[in-house]
């Protein structure tokens, strides 16, 4: 049995199947952990831990912008979705483990 359990992704779309993690679109009408396209136009999903790791947003220069689930704002910005689905994870456990988790 996985430890891993990919989400509900409803009628949005996921463009990374990463064994751990999955990046999806919301280019429909449900939401991912309370997330819909008001607010962001991914989300970067951690199958271990069932949720949302980090908020994704276009900017208009065409970089991504990804935002960490935290007690404090962070954010990154990544010139290709492929470097942002790189780095996220390693400045997600960089910041847990410094804050001692």
């Amino acid at each position: 049995m996985s430890m891993y359990k990919p989400p509900v992704v409803g009628d949005n779309k996921v463009i990374y199947k990463g064994k751990r993690y999955w990046v999806i679109e919301l280019a429909g009408k449900d939401e991912i952990d309370g997330f819909g396209s008001d607010f962001c136009q991914f989300v970067m999903y951690d199958k271990l831990y069932q949720a949302t790791l980090a908020t994704i947003t276009k900017n208009k220069n065409g970089t991504f912008r990804a935002s960490l689930m935290s007690h404090v704002e962070l954010w990154y910005d990544n010139d290709t979705m492929d470097e942002l689905i790189e780095t996220t994870p390693y400045y997600a456990d960089a910041y847990y483990k410094a804050c001692g988790g």
